[in-house]
């Protein structure tokens, strides 16, 4: 019974998958000109000059000489054939699995936490809502809970983030470039 849930549940987000992964592929599609346009302009800005052939054979190596469905169905070729998300453009042609390798630890940490914080906090108010049901207590815990959900996530992060800093100092803040902390 359960193996036929998990399975149905397994079909059921391939759709959804596709689905969402084509309407961001087109949505990225939808401004005009593309990175290698942006690059050219970049380098001759920068007082270098970018000849024809350079600009064909970077058009063929990233697939922009194709029009937007069949890069699509390309990229997911490659993704279902040998599990290549492509290369990034804009992170110097690493490829983007790689960078997904090194951001997926912190996602798990943040993610593990935060389920561990809602577990903390959701179930000792869950037996309290239970156990004191309909009293004055009951209100004003379920209030605190739904002004909670409500607040949105980032600045929930924010302002805890503000708290640590003013109590011990320690700033939470430094998942950034370093080139870019005194930017404006």
């Amino acid at each position: 019974m359960l193996v036929k849930y998990i399975i149905k549940r397994l079909f059921l987000m391939i759709p959804m998958l596709l689905a969402v992964s084509a309407l961001i592929f087109f949505i990225i599609q939808l401004p005009p000109g593309d990175y290698l346009t942006t690059w050219i302009q970049q380098m001759e800005l920068a007082g270098m000059h970018v000849n024809e052939s350079t600009i064909e054979s970077m058009n063929r190596m990233y697939g922009l000489d194709r029009t937007g469905v069949e890069q699509y169905f390309f990229w997911l070729r490659n993704i279902i054939e040998r599990g290549d998300f492509g290369r990034s453009m804009q992170m110097a042609n690493i490829a983007v699995s790689d960078l997904i390798g090194e951001r997926i630890m912190w996602t798990l940490a943040v993610s593990i936490c935060t389920l561990i914080i809602s577990f903390l906090i959701a179930i000792p108010v869950g037996i309290y809502s239970a156990v004191k049901k309909y009293s004055i207590g009951d209100y004003i815990v379920t209030f605190i809970v739904f002004i909670g959900m409500a607040v949105p996530g980032f600045l929930l992060a924010l302002l805890a983030a503000y708290i640590i800093f003013v109590n011990t100092g320690v700033a939470l803040v430094g998942l950034f470039s370093s080139e870019y902390a005194m930017a404006p």
